[in-house]
């Protein structure tokens, strides 16, 4: 180990930091000055990633309940595996099946053949097709789906044109954008409602987030326009071509269930006495895509376990400040301060 490495300069700070707060703070309460430098020690570690994200994630339930009676470890370890964490395992279930059975790309094929050949309009239909994608099958995803339907366009387009240019910028801020319209688009959606009580609905959300992910890719798309200076007169486009596949009787099972799942998501309010919670309705998709041999445990192990360690993270130190007392004693100091 040599103190020349930046990971270990970042480690040797962050603790510095830690040992600091842990005996010069501004509160009183030793939990709360425990939980004060444990949350800065964290947010450091997560900004700087200075070591993997989900191992500071499994680092702070032991630190929580190192100078804690034994009962919080059970409180912490508890909170750890909730419904924000069977929504992040059902997102990724609608996620597999809706790409490994292609039908993310028929649907989005289907809709870019009907754009035209004007620059602005297929821009536009791009862009919202990789928002569309993005609520569903993550901004990650849904970037890699979208490059790959316009490959052929691109094709056709001369060495150097600026509006290959506007199309993948495009895509990756439309896919940026699709990550806060629905509640399993990105992690820190679910998070989000986790820490919100009530939890609000689909409906709710999508009341919130659709029209300012409209309004944000309506103004990304003039600029991009603006910019790179798309128009018909320096642009000349090809029809893109649908994919004459037709649904099979496995794709239309995954569609029902998709939607049926989604519908239920948004109506979960007026289900509570049914599902209970939004996590229930989440195993539906993963009994019956895995259960009838759909999805494989290949696919189960190919889920990206690193973002759901870091989400049973981010929710056992959001309990840990709030049941420390730490986030009333916050609230209260700005309250007085505004």
């Amino acid at each position: 180990i040599s103190l020349k490495n930046p990971v270990v300069i970042k480690l040797i700070l962050i603790f510095a930091v830690t040992v600091f707060l842990l005996n010069v703070s501004p509160f009183d309460d030793s939990a709360q000055r425990n939980c004060f430098a444990l949350l800065i020690c964290a947010s450091l570690l997560w900004a700087t990633e200075a070591i993997p994200l989900f191992v500071t994630s499994l680092v702070i339930p032991l630190l929580i309940v190192r100078s804690e009676e034994r009962r919080v470890g059970k409180f912490i370890l508890s909170t750890m595996w909730n419904s924000v964490i069977l929504l992040l395992l059902g997102g990724f279930t609608l996620a597999a099946a809706l790409s490994k059975y292609h039908i993310a790309k028929l649907i989005s094929t289907w809709i870019l053949s009907k754009a035209g050949t004007n620059p602005a309009v297929v821009l536009l239909t791009i862009m919202g097709v990789a928002l569309f994608a993005s609520m569903w099958i993550s901004n990650v995803a849904a970037p890699v789906l979208c490059f790959s339907l316009i490959q052929p366009l691109i094709r056709t387009l001369p060495k150097g044109s600026r509006f290959i240019n506007a199309l993948i910028m495009g895509i990756a801020l439309a896919s940026n954008v699709g990550g806060m319209a629905s509640p399993i688009a990105s992690p820190q959606n679910m998070i989000a409602i986790g820490a919100m009580e009530p939890q609000p609905s689909w409906g709710e959300w999508f009341v919130v987030a659709l029209p300012v992910c409209v309004l944000a890719l309506l103004l990304i798309w003039v600029f991009l326009l603006i910019t790179f200076n798309c128009n018909s007169r320096n642009t000349h486009l090809v029809a893109i071509r649908t994919i004459d596949d037709k649904f099979t009787g496995i794709q239309w099972y995954i569609i029902t269930v998709s939607f049926g799942t989604i519908l239920l998501w948004c109506l979960a309010s007026r289900l509570t006495g049914i599902f209970g919670e939004m996590g229930i309705i989440a195993l539906i998709p993963v009994i019956l895509f895995f259960g009838s041999g759909l999805l494989t445990t290949e696919d189960f192990n190919n889920y990206p376990w690193n973002i759901v360690i870091l989400a049973m993270g981010g929710t056992a130190l959001g309990k840990a400040v709030a049941s420390s007392g730490l986030l009333n004693t916050i609230a209260v100091t700005i309250q007085s301060q505004v």
